[in-house]
């Protein structure tokens, strides 16, 4: 019996120090609060844990008077029996090079560490830039992280040559020949009308070979609407001449841009970590990590003119061409007809809306679908379905309507006109195809088969009796497994709570920016920190982060409650956020009104907060939502 204690006391023990929660600090300090003007310091980021924990890259806030030049990481952890106790300790470091550029005091607001989905915010740190001094050159990969000092360090004075650039673009160019590799930025327009389409794309150079590449920061892109052209997933790389060197050049990333609002936008820089097979002076080929940035490109964004802009202009900017068929020239009363209307041509037509059609008084618009898509050469479409139900016989057309566009190259607007469509509407059979109440409220839609579970069927067969010594190893085998047992499920249980309380702790930090930018009436900032918070939310609650998933795909990943009672509303807020966040002002309407974005913000709290409980609650399982997927 002494035996079976000690042996379920190790299992509470075991059992407990599965349980236990790691301690965590993130502290930010700089190894200089005073630096001549021009010279470089470190801002040194340290993570301490005491247990293995999962850390993200820190986000770092706005910089003021100083300039980021590269970055480090580095990592330890050690083990020490101090009075009859393991204590395990594992340290991250990140080292960011910072230059001090304007004279004056300067803070360095906090910085954002998630460590193991937890959001951990740094004290703000202070540094003073005073003038005087021959500015020192920068030093990549400071703070003792050797691996990433580069030998090959930029040129300070940052002569950019602009030769062979297309007009009224920029194109950053080689400088410096024995840099381990740099990043370029081509933008083929400095100057644009707003929503006019700006093409950016980012190129790696190198004269050496590239084993990897770790891309740290990809641009925000604040301030433009933005689709992919074509995101790397591999280094693809070709021969380049310049000035007679040859490089080796590869493609990052290639982005449409759309401004979404006048004055001046700024095109952030794309950061990346490469490991660099470079040559050594003796000849020998050593590979040595670097931190790269290209450099940030301003375009000046004009305002569209207000003088001769149409009626039915509704943000448009580019070429193009609208047409419109029904699906059928015959129907009959009650049944359905489709009108097609279908935008293509140069720009972003997914900023066109469906203008207003004055339709017969005897049909009824029942339901508008709309779909859209960005091609990689820079042409889109979209099209509007809209199904119309004839309710009495007859001969009727679908009046003539016109839609207007701004075309940035003649810097005027110009309208299109769709012709009517004729159509015959005979008698119906008495029966409808369609019910009289719309889709929302019928609520129809695809129901799943019920679940049929098998009968619990119980029987009970007699055997032979079990002596002592069997009995009594049967129970403390099946005491020990009800101990394991309760010690995993309290385990499960206190982590998916604490998991819960700590998203919803962030939720409630992530709103109340929303809330700040409600009050200060900037709408703008109001759309894009609700889509950012929508995105982190989802991402948590399908296991998927939110990083680049889609999020129909999000919601096909989340628990089955929350895409019974939370998919339709949050995608219906989601589009009207979408809007503030990226669309043209002239397009926002009455989204930015102070009392309909008040309601929209509340709207928004409740959906949030009910996705965080019924995605991370203890009630449905990963599996149950595999179960649903199965039916």
């Amino acid at each position: 019996m002494a035996k079976i204690g000690r042996s379920l006391l190790g299992v509470l023990v075991f059992v407990w120090s599965v349980v236990a929660f790691a301690d965590v600090k993130v502290t930010a300090e700089l190894d200089r609060q005073k630096v001549n003007q021009g010279e470089t310091f470190n801002y040194i980021i340290t993570v301490e844990s005491t247990d293995s924990v999962s850390v993200g890259e820190p986000r770092l806030p706005s910089l003021t008077g100083v300039s980021l030049l590269d970055a480090s990481k580095s990592s330890s952890s050690s083990t020490s029996f101090i009075n009859g106790k393991f204590e395990y300790l594992q340290t991250l470091r990140y080292v960011y090079v910072l230059q001090a550029e304007q004279v004056g005091k300067h803070q360095i607001g906090t910085t954002e560490v998630v460590v193991d989905s937890k959001s951990y915010l740094t004290a703000a740190v202070n540094v003073e830039v005073v003038a005087g001094g021959a500015p020192a050159p920068p030093i990549a990969g400071g703070g003792g992280a050797p691996q990433s000092f580069d030998p090959f360090a930029d040129d300070i004075f940052d002569q950019l040559l602009q030769r062979g650039n297309p007009p009224g673009g920029f194109k950053t160019q080689p400088v410096n020949p024995n840099e381990a590799f740099f990043i370029q930025v081509d933008v083929d327009k400095s100057k644009v009308y707003e929503g006019e389409q700006v093409t950016a794309s980012w190129y790696l150079y190198t004269r050496g070979n590239v084993l990897t590449i770790d891309t740290l920061k990809y641009p925000s892109l604040n301030g433009f609407w933005k689709e992919d052209i074509e995101v790397a997933t591999r280094l693809d790389f070709t021969n380049e001449m310049y000035d007679g060197v040859v490089y080796r050049k590869a493609l990052l990333a290639s982005y449409a841009l759309f401004p979404i609002k006048s004055g001046q936008g700024m095109i952030d820089p794309y950061k990346a970590r490469c490991q660099v097979i470079t040559p050594s002076n003796f000849g020998l080929r050593r590979a040595n990590y670097y931190t790269k940035s290209s450099k940030p490109v301003k375009v000046e964004i004009l305002p569209l003119p207000k003088e001769g802009q149409p009626a039915d202009f509704t943000g448009a900017v580019g070429q193009f061409e609208v047409t419109a068929k029904l699906d059928s020239e015959v129907a009959k009363v009650d049944q359905p007809v489709t009108l097609l209307v279908r935008f293509d041509g140069k720009g972003n037509a997914k900023l066109i809306d469906l203008p207003t059609i004055d339709f017969p008084s005897h049909f009824e618009v029942y339901d508008t679908q709309k779909e859209s898509h960005f091609e990689k050469d820079g042409s889109s479409h979209k099209e509007f379905k809209v199904l119309l139900i004839p309710r009495q016989q007859g001969d009727y057309e679908i009046p003539s309507f016109s839609v207007s566009f701004f075309d940035p190259d003649r810097e005027s607007y110009y309208t299109k006109t769709i012709p009517s469509l004729p159509i015959k509407v005979a008698p119906g059979d008495g029966t409808k195809a369609i019910s009289d109440a719309p889709l929302a409220e019928t609520g129809a839609g695809e129901k799943l088969p019920a679940i049929v579970e098998p009968p619990l069927s119980l029987a009970w067969s007699s055997g032979p009796l079990l002596t002592k010594t069997q009995r009594a190893t049967l129970w403390s085998a099946v005491f020990s497994f009800i101990l394991l047992f309760l010690g995993w499920q309290s385990r499960m249980e206190l982590g998916w709570g604490r998991k819960r309380q700590d998203l919803e702790q962030l939720l409630r930090l992530r709103l109340k920016v929303v809330h700040q930018h409600l009050d200060k009436g900037d709408w703008r900032q109001v759309g894009v920190s609700v889509m950012n918070t929508m995105y982190m939310v989802l991402g948590e609650v399908s296991g998927e982060k939110g990083a680049s998933e889609e999020i129909e795909k999000m919601f096909l990943k989340a628990p089955p409650s929350v895409r019974r009672e939370v998919a339709e509303p949050l995608q219906k807020l989601m589009q009207s956020f979408e809007v503030l966040a990226f669309a043209p002002e002239s397009v926002v309407g009455p989204l930015k009104d102070p009392k309909k974005l008040k309601d929209l913000v509340q709207a928004v709290d409740k959906v949030l907060f009910k996705a965080v409980r019924l995605g991370v609650g203890t009630e449905e399982m990963d599996s149950s939502a595999k179960s649903e997927k199965n039916v």
